[in-house]
């Protein structure tokens, strides 16, 4: 690999995964307990796609550097260069495919909706709540939320939109409660707005 496309395939890179930010955040904030994080990162979700085009642009000039024909040396001289391994093809082309795994991040679990499961209830015992959500910013996002309140027993029905920043459930009130509710959203690396 050219000098100059060391650069290059290191502002691809540093591209793709700010791309994934909005969906890895929440992962990473989760694992380690920290959710405010989440909020701070979610306006690049704005830019998410200006940051997959200048990543594929980077890149793709990346392997035009290493694809086109080299000049022939002004000596006569037969060295041959020795590359190290983060100069070679190889290399290029597992970062080429890491940049385009985090672009798709987002995308990879966004098929999953949650399981649905038959709780019975009392109707007296049946609650509704909306509950505001800070840090969602796409149908991934959804997914976490919607996983995270159907891992408590008595989850009627859960429907989060990322667009309306919100979570509508249903659940029994004897077998949880709002508080919960609000405790297993915030665990899974969002922040409830109240």
């Amino acid at each position: 690999m050219k000098k100059d496309s060391r650069k290059l395939v290191g502002l691809g890179l540093l591209g793709a995964m700010a791309s994934s930010l909005c969906c890895t955040i929440p992962l990473i904030a989760a694992i380690a307990g920290g959710t405010g994080l989440v909020a701070n990162v979610s306006w690049l979700e704005t830019y998410r796609p200006y940051l997959i085009g200048f990543s594929l642009v980077m890149l793709g000039f990346a392997w035009y550097q290493e694809l086109r024909p080299a000049r022939a040396p002004a000596c006569a001289c037969n060295t041959p260069e020795k590359k190290s391994f983060f100069r070679s093809r190889a290399f290029l082309g597992m970062m080429t495919a890491f940049a385009l795994l985090m672009g798709a991040f987002p995308y990879l679990r966004a098929s999953k909706a949650p399981a649905p499961r038959v709780v019975v209830v009392h109707q007296e015992a049946l609650r509704s709540a909306d509950v505001h959500i800070e840090g969602m910013t796409c149908t991934s996002c959804e997914n976490h939320v919607m996983e995270a309140i159907n891992g408590l027993d008595g989850i009627v029905a859960v429907q989060a939109s990322y667009r309306d920043g919100l979570a509508h459930v249903s659940f029994d009130t004897t077998r949880t409660s709002l508080q919960e509710i609000e405790n297993a959203i915030t665990q899974s690396g969002y922040s409830v707005v109240h």
